[in-house]
């Protein structure tokens, strides 16, 4: 099921039934296991809109713990300056996601986050399609060896009026990325988290119009909690 709007998506959230389900057409379908032994796991391969400030409790991964840590637990992948496939090490993604998920396996959700550090000037910039060709490599990675792990696709956020440095007028490259992420999510059948459609630039920013604040990062840990309690078999 691909979620294309946050508004959509809390406005199933709304339906649910009092008792841990939600109301789906003429059906109740129930949201989580009563089976807090099953405990599942989850991976979040990001950038540095993922890892900071520091990966510590108040980037969005540790905030989206906190919502429910007896159901699942989360490894934040995620590095400052990470890109799709550029650079190398740990800045490139399609060069670390395999041994990623073999460190973590076995995984039942990847979150990848990833596209922003792409539109720097110093790479090119790629085109929108190359980028979302580069994330579609690593959906292929996460689908064959990922041991069955299910993806969950978010959108980068949206960028301020960026002035200066490698994302300097970054804010008019993101767009089309974004346009190309919707079509590639469809195209593969995953889940897609539009947090570019929740993120707002004027307040969900820190001062370099790049990076989420608390605000942001907050509504990025809504928007993701509310996409896993809405999966078709989520927590089984």
């Amino acid at each position: 099921m691909v979620f294309r709007s946050f508004e959509k998506l809390i406005a199933a959230l709304k339906t649910k039934a009092s008792k841990g389900g939600y109301v789906r057409g003429s059906s109740t379908r129930t949201c989580f296991s009563t089976d807090r032994k099953n405990l599942k796991r989850i991976m979040v391969f990001g950038d540095s809109n993922s890892f900071r400030p520091g990966g510590n409790k108040t980037c969005w991964p540790a905030l989206l713990k906190d919502k429910d840590p007896s159901r699942f637990t989360i490894f934040n992948e995620s590095c400052d300056g990470r890109t799709i496939k550029h650079d190398i090490g740990e800045f490139n993604g399609l060069n670390v996601i395999a041994s990623k998920l073999t460190v973590h396996a076995p995984l039942d959700y990847v979150i990848v986050m990833l596209g922003t550090n792409d539109v720097k000037s110093k790479y090119g910039p790629p085109n929108a399609a190359e980028i979302a060709y580069g994330v579609r490599l690593i959906l292929d990675v996460i689908n064959t060896q990922g041991g069955g792990a299910k993806v969950i696709f978010v959108l980068p956020p949206p960028l301020g009026n960026v002035t200066f440095g490698e994302l300097a007028g970054a804010q008019r490259r993101i767009p089309p990325v974004v346009a190309e992420y919707r079509l590639l999510a469809t195209d593969c059948d995953v889940p897609l988290v539009d947090v570019n459609a929740i993120v707002d630039s004027n307040t969900d920013l820190e001062s370099d119009k790049v990076h989420l604040n608390p605000a942001g990062r907050q509504k990025v840990a809504d928007a993701i909690w509310a996409s896993l309690q809405c999966l078709a078999e989520p927590f089984r």
